[in-house]
């Protein structure tokens, strides 16, 4: 995903995957498909949200912050938005297929600038740092509970000012 010669997705769900492949086999610019061994989501996206390079995967009309994940990680950051979620705090979250083509079509980012912006990835977050404001971070989930997850969350929002209930103020 560093290197832009070559355009990587890394699908979180089938729609992805199949415009994935649709993709590599329509262009001359190589290509490459990561994949992951675990059940991935199982929501459904248009080719026209895909070719964004990202899309709304679960919006919330006014979010306190807004998660960004790819491939498996996508299913974690839905996961940690069902744990906050009853305690009030409203999360968004983007599925993040393809780094090449938001770098084309960063709108769908901009669109959140004023808000804390969370990244996920279990492996090399590097490549996630420029989309993510100051009040924002990349987090690396590899070996993390989705609880711990969401109490890192939780205390990042609650740093940065946004409204926040009592989850885990002790």
């Amino acid at each position: 995903r560093m290197d832009k010669r070559i355009t990587t997705f890394n699908a979180g769900n089938a729609s992805e995957i199949a415009f994935a492949f649709e993709y590599a086999f329509n262009t001359h610019k190589p290509t490459a498909l990561v994949l992951s061994k675990e059940l991935l989501s199982g929501s459904v996206a248009n080719k026209d949200e895909i070719k964004k390079g990202a899309y709304i995967i679960s919006d919330e009309k006014y979010p306190n912050a807004v998660l960004l994940a790819s491939g498996k990680d996508v299913n974690l950051a839905l996961e940690v938005k069902l744990i906050l979620k009853p305690k009030g705090i409203d999360l968004t979250v983007i599925s993040v297929p393809c780094t090449n083509l938001l770098d084309d079509n960063l709108k769908i980012v901009n669109r959140f600038k004023m808000k804390s912006i969370f990244a996920f990835d279990r492996a090399d977050t590097s490549y996630l740092e420029r989309y993510i404001p100051k009040t924002g971070e990349v987090i690396n989930v590899e070996n993390e509970t989705n609880e711990n997850i969401a109490k890192k969350i939780y205390s990042l929002i609650k740093r940065n000012g946004e409204r926040t209930d009592s989850l885990f103020d002790e």
